[in-house]
């Protein structure tokens, strides 16, 4: 039962709390059962190796070769080495998940524990609406329509929105391909109440990044609905007045939380004043203590606080690993947006191909809202983040013109 290598980390990422406090530790049950995962894979399943797209061990050593040159520069290295090794795991779990799926059928029964799991995270969360939590409360831009973000398991609205946008297209597609009126049923619910606690996150960043990849998954599967897609966004939407106060909100520059956010930037902004800080920067996981020296010796940019998250993750790599860091991940990201682009090119599997741009279309969803979130030091979205990678590359090894149906 060489799933349960997958299964196992998927339900603790997904239902274990986890609230991050202070800096990462060496080690903790994340990367415990990703490291267990990766030793099963590689010891027992090294063989598949030789199916992997080697483009993706290239594209992934750049960001890694340039993690260690900036962790090398970096003016706390012990942080920096240990955030840069919590990537090496990353990267390394999305490829035993690669190696441990070896037909078809086991990724669909991937799949689907994907969203079994998200449903359950769905209902905790709705629990909270009814048994609610002493922190975490209402934000005053949605008075009056919802006295709580929901957070499920994930200790914050907003990591649970970034683990909900890269679920939902694959619930989307699960009601198209799975076979029977039950399971399409299911699915259906599945999709309603996943996009319903979305909408109850709040969360704006990540539903705009949810509508960039639904875009994206449309245009390569079915440009002539691109337009049904937005109407139906709309009319869904509809049913949650509290949020819309909230997307109109991003656009009040001068006071909220966006003007909060524009401030936020421009400070990070100030990080950068030398030649070092631009090409390697001040090292992985140096920003909070970036930000604090950089207000405390510019006081034209304090406003208020003295360390601060950045909620800008593109911001936040160029502050920490300079322009040499923020192209690798740029082509990293890229590189996973082309594989969505480059399923629809290639595959012949049709099942194949929807599921791989779906795949696709969460990751850029994901990538959409980190220029709103600092989504690198969010380790529940990370770990998903990788695995769907993994699922992604996955779908790959059974490309074939007449292969059977996933279900």
């Amino acid at each position: 039962m060489k799933l349960i290598y997958i299964y196992a980390p998927i339900i603790v990422f997904a239902l274990l709390p986890f609230q991050l406090e202070g800096k990462f530790k060496p080690l903790d049950i994340y990367l415990a059962f990703m490291m267990v995962s990766i030793l099963k894979a590689f010891i027992d399943y090294r063989s598949e190796l030789r199916k992997l797209n080697y483009e993706y061990l290239y594209v992934s050593a750049i960001v890694i070769i340039a993690l260690l040159l900036t962790t090398g520069f970096s003016s706390i290295f012990s942080s920096s080495l240990i955030y840069t090794i919590r990537f090496l795991i990353y990267f390394g779990f999305s490829i035993s998940v690669f190696l441990l799926i070896s037909s078809k059928i086991e990724l669909q029964k991937v799949f689907e524990f994907v969203i079994h799991t998200a449903n359950i995270t769905a209902m905790i969360g709705l629990s909270q609406i009814f048994y609610r939590p002493e922190h975490i409360p209402g934000l005053k831009s949605v008075e009056g329509y919802a006295s709580l973000r929901i957070f499920s398991t994930f200790g914050n609205p907003n990591f649970y929105a970034e683990y909900l946008i890269l679920s939902i297209p694959l619930t989307i597609v699960l009601i198209l391909f799975s076979k029977g009126k039950i399971k399409k049923a299911y699915f259906s619910c599945s999709l309603i109440l996943l996009f319903m606690v979305l909408m109850l996150t709040y969360t704006r960043g990540s539903f705009m990044g949810l509508l960039v990849g639904i875009a994206y998954m449309t245009i390569l599967l079915a440009p002539r609905f691109l337009l049904h897609s937005l109407f139906l966004t709309i009319i869904a939407t509809s049913f949650f007045p509290g949020f819309y106060t909230r997307l109109i909100n991003m656009f009040y520059l001068t006071e909220g939380s966006q003007s909060f956010r524009l401030k936020i930037w421009r400070v990070a902004l100030g990080c950068l004043s030398s030649f070092k800080e631009w090409t390697v920067g001040a090292g992985p996981y140096t920003f909070l203590d970036k930000f604090r020296e950089t207000v405390l010796s510019k006081p034209e940019l304090y406003f208020g606080y003295t360390r601060f998250s950045s909620h800008n993750i593109y911001l936040l790599t160029l502050v920490e690993g300079g322009i040499i860091l923020l192209i690798a991940w740029i082509i990293y990201f890229s590189y996973l947006i082309y594989i969505g682009i480059d399923a629809k090119r290639i595959m012949e599997n049709k099942e194949l191909k929807t599921f791989s741009v779906a795949l696709a279309s969460g990751l850029l969803a994901v990538i959409v809202n980190g220029f709103t979130s600092s989504i690198f030091y969010h380790p529940k979205t990370m770990t998903f983040f990788f695995t769907f990678a993994g699922l992604l590359l996955a779908s790959f090894k059974f490309n074939a013109r007449n292969s059977e149906p996933l279900d």
